[in-house]
């Protein structure tokens, strides 16, 4: 009686350990995909894992092929691995297949369904979520959920440094202009934005004045001047001279009622240049030394009427 009584405990915490062992057996798993986004054509696998702490025997799962992948392998490759932590030991099994992509797009492979026996010969069924993967044409974008690593400390100074000197840059500049003399400054502004007067009246003292007894260099010359006016008046007044006659560009300007005191010079100028290259006058050394003069008081400085200047100059020589 006493030794069923010791027995009695004793049987009961084996049965309570057995159960307990029992109800916490538990087999999981997990699928992934790697990687998650792949090129037409590459290569990818997609991974089933399998644990388990009781002693089990899993068939070989069934991978799913969804309407644009291509399943490469077959037969899946298959492993375990054993691990004990103390008195209890877990299995895991892994399953590997390889897909291929023929078209773009986005896959759902999956769910997957494991059966396996159990121990006491009991069958059971796992079910493991399905998996998500993008195929593209080109190289693949990257996965927006990537976290970039901190920057290193030096590129923080190296930034730093870089503002610095920028600024110190800019500093200087402007200390630079600040200390320059303002007729430095203006001279550039003065040449870049001349007026067509003195755009016209420069180009022609840039000929040189050539000797009266060159009859070719002093022809060419005055064809010089002439041209330079045209261009003046095509620019100042807008009024086409191009394969234009002297008579007929002024017959434009008597149209528009634009006949001023300077364009009056002007013509009489052009009209001096067409006896010089058609009527074959012979002009002295001083008329062609006198000419940009002339041309000087007609575009920037005309005090008096060309007319009132021939008759003082006249009265004067006599």
């Amino acid at each position: 009686m006493v030794g069923y009584i010791l027995f009695l405990p004793t049987a009961l915490a084996i049965a309570a350990a057995l159960s307990a062992n029992v109800a916490s057996a538990e087999t999981t798993g997990t699928a992934e995909v790697n990687p998650r986004l792949a090129r037409v054509g590459d290569p990818f696998e997609v991974v089933l894992t399998i644990s388990t702490d009781e002693s089990v025997s899993i068939q070989q799962p069934a991978f799913p092929t969804p309407q644009g992948l291509r399943l490469l392998n077959s037969e899946s490759v298959r492993g375990m691995q054993l691990s004990f932590s103390g008195a209890d030991s877990e299995s895991t099994y892994t399953f590997t297949a390889e897909y291929a992509a023929e078209e773009p797009g986005e896959y759902r492979i999956g769910p997957f369904r494991v059966s396996y026996t159990t121990s006491d010969g009991e069958s059971a069924e796992l079910t493991i979520d399905a998996v998500a993967v993008e195929a593209h044409e080109d190289a693949p974008r990257p996965a927006s959920n990537i976290i970039f690593g901190p920057y290193p400390p030096w590129l923080v100074y190296l930034f730093i440094a870089m503002l610095v000197a920028v600024l110190a840059g800019l500093v200087a500049a402007w200390i630079i202009v600040r200390n320059r003399p303002r007729e430095a400054i203006v001279a550039p502004l003065a040449i870049a934005f001349r007026s067509p007067e003195q755009a016209a009246l420069d180009e022609i003292r840039k000929l040189g004045t050539p000797s009266a007894s060159d009859e070719a260099t002093v022809k060419a010359y005055y064809d010089s001047v002439d041209d330079i006016l045209r261009k003046y008046v095509t620019k100042r007044y807008n009024v086409p001279t191009r394969d234009s006659t002297g008579w007929e560009i002024r017959k434009e300007f008597h149209r528009r009622e634009r006949l001023d005191s300077r364009i009056k010079g002007v013509f009489e100028l052009m009209n001096d240049c067409d006896w010089v290259k058609f009527a074959m006058t012979r002009p002295t050394d001083r008329d062609i030394r006198r000419l940009p003069e002339r041309a000087a008081d007609i575009l920037v400085g005309l005090t008096e009427p060309v007319e009132e200047r021939r008759m003082h100059e006249s009265a004067v020589q006599d």
